[in-house]
């Protein structure tokens, strides 16, 4: 769903009935929220007035959609993205792919960004299948402690 500009929440509570295969949209009706005591719930209103939109996806998005629909198990929600079990996912990650990767680090205070030298490391050795992803995170703002 990074084509969209989700918010992560709005991603992970897609339901099926919001995307419209024939004219490429999807409709944000949702996020995900963790709620103390009861666990990764949706909430049906997103964050703000401005988050209940309808969102134009590119076409590559909307074949690999389609091709997903029937892979997804059954769950009582309807989201697209469940987990193999058929339950909500949040927005935490299952594991820190770059923990034990020794990065170079800047010198405190002198430096907000990753450098190139650090995002090379961090693709090269932390997820080689998915370098792609890691420069468009680092290019586009990843900060160190995120």
């Amino acid at each position: 769903m990074i084509s969209t500009g989700l918010r992560i929440g709005e991603a992970l509570s897609v339901r099926w009935s919001a995307v419209d295969f024939e004219s490429g949209t999807l409709e944000v009706q949702a996020t995900i929220v963790r709620v103390t005591g009861e666990g990764i719930l949706p909430k049906e209103k997103p964050k703000s007035k401005a988050g209940w939109r309808v969102v134009e996806l590119p076409a590559w998005t909307v074949s690999v959609l389609h091709a997903g629909s029937g892979t997804v198990p059954d769950n009582p929600w309807g989201v697209v993205f469940a987990s193999v079990t058929g339950r909500l996912r949040d927005g935490r990650l299952a594991r820190n792919v770059a923990q034990g990767v020794a990065l170079p680090r800047p010198p405190i205070g002198k430096q907000r960004f990753l450098t190139h030298e650090q995002v090379r490391r961090l693709a090269q050795e932390c997820a080689p299948a998915h370098d792609t992803l890691i420069y468009f995170l680092a290019y586009t703002g990843l900060r160190f402690g995120r």
